[in-house]
């Protein structure tokens, strides 16, 4: 209620009350339900915040209002106040009450309220924060996996792949064997001359997809410059494993490649080197190449094991 009704004198029999929903105040919507005890035979719903009585009749006036927010359906806790013709005006102990009740229950709702909109508002900030450092971890992930990896093969390029034998070489237990493969795609010139330089580049990405495939955890591929290609084995503990592994890669990557109409045969020599008490990533890369040569003086299309 905005003001106190004031006393009238019996020749006046006319009373206007006033009122409003301070809690309500943000929403232009709001209706009021109210009724004159006494004077209404039931309770009225209007959006004006005033209403007019006249020709009041008897001496006492009970009136009751309680605004609604249709639209988030909230509903406020009612007022009352009784009023005496004629007499001193009295508000019951039950008015009291319930406007004691309501100013708590209205404080607390504003506490509530705002500590909801605090805790929603950081809750937001942090996973607007959150979802920002995971987009930019990710985009840096990717700029550092894009940076490791041979885009015309698909494989770790030859900085990725050397990285990754010397960490293995590092972590090396004991009974458990390390070997590189280098692979040289035989007569590459001649393909490059035959199918010009597209046709050499798509023989690189089906040398690079065929390994992916054939290729587990334990294998690490990459492209090691040109047309050459590396394979780093590990966690393997019987030396023929490895052999036998490098025997089916090396059957797999000799079929012919269908580019366009037409079939190219394709074959590759390999070095293949296993470690050695004293090997460094280079010395073991070294053996490895040495190997391959050997294979290339003696005929090519084979594998070689270094001594």
């Amino acid at each position: 209620l905005r003001d106190k009704p004031h006393v009238w004198p019996e020749n006046k029999r006319k009373l206007q009350i006033s009122f409003v929903a301070p809690t309500f105040l943000e929403n232009s919507g709001i209706k009021y339900k109210y009724i004159l005890k006494g004077i209404d035979s039931e309770y009225h719903i209007q959006n004006s915040e005033s209403v007019f009585y006249q020709n009041i009749k008897g001496r006492e006036v009970h009136f009751n209002v309680q605004a609604i927010d249709p639209i988030d359906g909230r509903i406020a806790n009612s007022a009352h106040f009784i009023s005496y013709m004629g007499g001193e005006l009295a508000y019951s102990s039950r008015f009291v009450g319930w406007i004691a009740i309501g100013v708590i229950i209205i404080t607390m709702a504003s506490m509530e309220f705002y500590r909801r909109y605090n805790f929603i508002r950081k809750t937001k900030i942090d996973r607007a924060v959150h979802d920002r450092t995971r987009v930019m971890e990710e985009v840096q992930k990717q700029l550092r996996q894009q940076s490791r990896i041979d885009s015309l093969t698909g494989l770790l390029n030859r900085h990725a792949v050397l990285d990754e034998l010397s960490y293995l070489m590092s972590a090396l237990i004991p009974d458990e064997l390390i070997a590189v493969a280098l692979i040289d795609i035989d007569h590459f010139k001649h393909i490059n001359d035959t199918f010009g330089h597209q046709g050499g580049d798509f023989v690189l990405e089906q040398y690079g997809l065929r390994l992916r495939q054939a290729c587990d955890s334990r294998v690490a591929a990459g492209r090691y410059g040109g047309e050459e290609l590396i394979l780093v084995f590990s966690t393997v503990k019987i030396r023929n494993n490895i052999i036998e592994k490098m025997n089916s890669i090396h059957h797999n990557l000799v079929d012919p490649i269908l580019f366009g109409k037409d079939d190219i045969s394709v074959t590759c020599s390999v070095g293949l080197a296993f470690f050695s008490a004293g090997d460094t990533s280079s010395s073991l890369v070294g053996r490895a190449d040495r190997a391959l040569y050997k294979g290339k003086r003696n005929g090519r299309n084979c594998i070689v094991v270094a001594d």
